[in-house]
């Protein structure tokens, strides 16, 4: 178990680093797809093509999207070592 203890709540807490992995996954997808539909261009002059060729506030949502994720990555962090020091304050 977590700390060489067996109890279940001195496991340290995963899911923002999940959360976050998930967001930063998110912003690779947008801003891929932002580019692919950006160079959407027509083999030939006389051939229209049809479909969207742009993404709306494509690069803002990027890097809120990269904000996020990073916002919880460095709160889950701070939140275990935070609960590391009560677990070993108390374990005194």
């Amino acid at each position: 178990m977590a700390h060489h203890t067996g109890e279940k709540n001195d496991l340290s807490v995963s899911w923002p680093f999940t959360l976050g992995a998930l967001f930063v996954t998110g912003a690779l997808v947008w801003f891929c797809l932002g580019f692919a539909l950006h160079d959407r261009k027509s083999i030939d002059e006389n051939i229209k093509v049809e479909g969207p060729t742009s993404l709306p506030h494509h690069l803002p949502i990027f890097w809120y999207l990269l904000l996020v994720a990073a916002v919880l990555i460095v709160g889950g962090a701070i939140f275990n070592v935070m609960r590391r020091q009560k677990r070993l304050v108390a374990s005194r």
